[in-house]
């Protein structure tokens, strides 16, 4: 991951900068078949936490969801949109759908490796240029979230999650990972990591993201617990 650093960083102005002229770039037509496999997906997906009030989703329509964006993978390998909701919806099964520690390393290795191909493609398209590359990732719909979703998937590295913050700072998951990589790493910094947590503990779960930012709560209280005086 340390040779993609500066791709991150790059990141982080591409999307405080560029999103709108991103959503405003041109997309490829797609299959007919990609879209109504990342459509089905969507739907299965929006189920995951219906009637749910704790930090486990349901895991049957997340499996159907993964089965639709698997399958809309297959057609568009180098789809970024494809890319991401698969991403996503990995990241989710494993963490969130009970499932067990070898369940969970296959998933994320799955996401890791397809995600990090994708980066491998964009960093290959952009050039070295700094501002040639801004320029072109400003203009890649959904390269953002694939950058994003890659990082949640790799779950570590100060480095690089202080640029995932950077891209993402109301983002529960971002501010978790974040404060537990200060503690192992920048001890002296103990009280941004106390405020980042107590962040994530004091914002109520959002309606459509109540499993995923309710278990993030959890998991920020547990560790405030551990070091908070």
């Amino acid at each position: 991951m340390i040779r993609y650093r500066a791709a991150w960083a790059t990141l982080v102005v591409v999307v405080a900068c560029g999103v709108e002229a991103a959503a405003a770039t041109t997309i490829p037509a797609r299959p007919a078949e990609v879209v109504q496999a990342l459509h089905d997906g969507l739907a299965a997906f929006a189920r995951r936490a219906e009637g749910t009030t704790g930090t486990v989703g349901h895991c049957a329509p997340v499996d159907e969801a993964l089965g639709s964006r698997r399958r809309a993978h297959v057609a568009a390998p180098d789809g970024l949109e494809v890319v991401a909701a698969l991403l996503r919806a990995l990241q989710f099964r494993g963490s969130f759908c009970a499932a067990t520690r070898e369940e969970k390393k296959v998933l994320f290795d799955q996401g890791r490796q397809r995600g990090q191909a994708a980066v491998d493609r964009l960093e290959a398209q952009a050039g070295k240029d700094p501002q040639r590359r801004l320029e072109h990732l400003r203009r890649v719909p959904h390269a953002g979230l694939v950058y994003i979703w890659t990082a949640a998937l790799w779950g570590e590295g100060l480095a690089l999650l202080r640029e995932s913050y950077a891209l993402g700072p109301e983002h529960p998951v971002t501010r978790v990972f974040l404060a537990e990589a200060i503690l192992a790493h920048e001890p002296q910094h103990k009280a941004e990591a106390i405020a980042l947590l107590e962040a994530v503990v004091a914002t109520p779960p959002r309606p459509d993201l109540r499993v995923e930012d309710r278990g993030f709560a959890e998991r920020a209280r547990t560790r405030l617990a551990l070091v908070k005086p």
